[in-house]
């Protein structure tokens, strides 16, 4: 029987809502919805029966519709996803959201709130932090920044994670730093506009909106009083005045600071310095910046040599020969086998 609203076959006189598979809402007295169907009205002469006979077959009709044509068409309360089925999802664990269902179609709400309270998008496999469950959609939100963030994310969110190297990690990658400037808690200036890095690996300590880099001005040169000009003498040829030293970018002078401080804690190899410099898992400085850092700096590389050499004895046995093949390996401290060989002999085992 179709949904509509009929004769309440359990109170005369009175009319309830059927919505093809159950009574639902209140009865009502049949005046307050302008009366019912004429076709019923044999139906009420005879005391409903007849009429609470219709509802039956009709709710075992209706036990025997197949699935696939009761299909929910229109998302419930608390339902997530519309799935590729056609079917919705509530499951706030967005690991398995729709995982029954051929996956997720889209997302009802670009925006939702997590169990501990953090604001994700919902787009491209979102994830909770550590794992938590999706608890509520956020329809029509719009993101602001907060007093802490630092960064718009690529997804629309902002980040407050002060940890640069993952600063909207989770959210596909930065998309704007909130200033050019920040200082980090050792008090050294980056210019997060060109992604430089606090050294070692400290965390951003507050933004610096309006910053200016100082500069540096050149005191006002002295005037001399006038000499006595002298007779002219032979002219001699012009000296040849050597270049000035390349001038560091801002990035590079960074990386030297960070160079800087890996040798004061270890042993390093010109290269491997490079390396550690430019890692993805080390200060992340691009290729030619590390290598103008490094080789801006006046290091012995034949007394690092001695240091990796002294170091790897306190934690292992070597041979002379093992010893400098893991120095000047590549797969090692990368050291020239000149290098290597003076640091191996420095330790006293060749």
């Amino acid at each position: 029987m179709p949904a509509g609203w009929y004769p309440d076959p359990m109170q005369q006189g009175n009319q309830r809502e059927w919505n093809g598979r159950e009574w639902v809402g209140p009865s009502v007295p049949l005046a307050a919805k302008g009366g019912f169907p004429k076709w019923l009205i044999p139906l009420i002469a005879c005391g409903g029966l007849a009429f609470v006979a219709l509802i039956g077959g009709a709710i075992a009709s209706a036990g025997d519709e197949d699935p696939e044509q009761t299909a929910a068409t229109d998302p419930a309360v608390g339902q997530f996803a519309r799935c590729n089925d056609g079917e919705f999802s509530d499951n706030g664990d967005l690991r398995a959201i729709c995982s029954s269902h051929d996956g997720v179609d889209e997302f009802l709400a670009e925006f939702g709130e997590c169990e501990d309270g953090t604001v994700i998008a919902l787009r491209d496999d979102p994830e909770c932090p550590d794992g938590g469950d999706l608890v509520k959609l956020l329809p029509g939100y719009q993101p602001a920044a907060g007093d802490g963030d630092i960064a718009l994310c690529n997804d629309g969110t902002y980040s407050d994670n002060r940890e640069l190297r993952n600063t909207c990690s989770s959210h596909d990658g930065v998309e704007e730093w909130l200033a050019e400037y920040g200082e980090c808690e050792g008090g050294d200036v980056v210019r997060l506009a060109e992604d430089e890095r606090c050294p070692m690996g400290e965390d951003l300590s507050k933004l610096l909106p309006g910053y200016t880099p100082p500069t540096t001005t050149a005191p006002p040169a002295t005037t001399s009083p006038p000499t006595t000009t002298a007779p002219p003498t032979t002219t001699s040829p012009p000296t040849t005045t050597a270049p000035p030293g390349p001038t560091l970018s801002p990035s590079q002078q960074q990386a030297v600071g960070s160079a800087q401080n890996y040798l004061e804690f270890s042993g390093f190899s010109r290269q491997g310095l490079i390396d550690q410099l430019s890692s993805e898992f080390g200060d992340q400085f691009s290729v030619e910046d590390a290598t103008v850092a490094v080789d801006s700096l006046n290091v012995d590389w034949n007394a690092e040599a001695a240091e990796s050499a002294q170091n790897y004895l306190e934690f292992s046995n070597f041979s002379c020969q093992g010893l400098i093949d893991q120095l000047s390996s590549e797969f090692g401290d990368q050291y020239t086998v000149e290098e290597a060989t003076y640091g191996a002999n420095q330790t006293g085992i060749c």
